[in-house]
C-alpha cells in the first residue's frame, strides 16, 4: 500500500526456469542506499527472532542514478546447511519475487542477512559469496541473545573480477524516517 510504513511482502508464485535477469548495473555507479526506517526495523526484528541462526531475505526496489532505493524487505527461510554460520536463499524465491516485481517497475536490488553473535561487517564467507556484481548486501549484527541489533550496514557486491576479501564495498545507508500522518 503506497505511503504505508509496513514492509511489503510478496507471496511466491509459479516460476518458469531461467527467468532471472542478470544484474547489469555497473557496481561503480552505485554510491548510496536509502532504506525506510520501518524496513530496517523489520530486518532487525527478524534477525533477533532468528538468533542464534542467521536470518536472511531479499530486497526489492529501484535504482535511480547513483542511488538504490529499497522499497521492500522479503524474509526467506534460511536454507543453509549450517544456518548458524551462513545463509542461503533458494533461487526459486528470487525467481518468484523477480516476476512479481516486474509489473510494479521494481526489481530485486539485493539481499540482507544477519550475523548472530557478531557485527555488521562482512565475513570471509560473505566476500566469497559476493560474486554477482551490483547487488546491495545489507548486514544486521546481533551481538547476543535478547540484545538490540546493531544498525544495518550496506555494502555493494563488486563481482567475480575482484578478490573475495574485497568483493564488498561499504555504501552509505540513508535511513528514511517514518512519514508523519497528515490530517486533512
Amino acid at each position: 500500500m503506497p505511503g504505508s510504513d509496513m514492509p511489503t511482502t510478496v507471496e511466491p508464485t509459479t516460476v518458469e526456469p531461467n527467468t532471472v535477469e542478470p544484474n547489469t548495473v555497473e557496481p561503480t555507479t552505485v554510491e548510496q542506499v536509502s532504506l525506510p526506517f520501518c524496513l530496517a526495523q523489520a530486518m532487525t526484528s527478524a534477525a533477533r527472532a532468528a538468533f542464534p541462526e542467521e536470518a536472511c531475505g531479499l530486497l526489492s526496489g529501484r535504482r535511480e542514478g547513483a542511488w538504490v532505493h529499497v522499497h521492500g524487505v522479503h524474509p526467506v527461510v534460511n536454507a543453509a546447511v549450517t544456518p548458524r554460520t551462513g545463509f542461503a536463499i533458494p533461487p526459486e524465491h528470487r525467481l518468484a519475487l523477480t516476476r512479481a516485481l516486474r509489473p510494479l517497475g521494481q526489481t530485486v536490488v539485493g539481499h540482507w542477512h544477519s550475523h548472530p553473535g557478531g557485527h555488521g561487517a562482512p565475513s570471509g564467507l560473505d566476500g566469497t559469496l559476493a560474486a554477482e556484481s551490483g547487488l546491495v548486501w545489507i548486514i544486521v549484527g546481533v551481538p547476543a541473545p535478547g540484545a538490540r541489533a546493531l544498525p544495518p550496514r550496506a555494502f555493494l557486491a563488486l563481482g567475480p573480477d575482484t578478490a573475495p576479501p574485497d568483493r564488498l564495498r561499504p555504501l552509505p545507508l540513508r535511513p528514511l524516517a517514518p512519514s508523519p500522518l497528515i490530517n486533512g
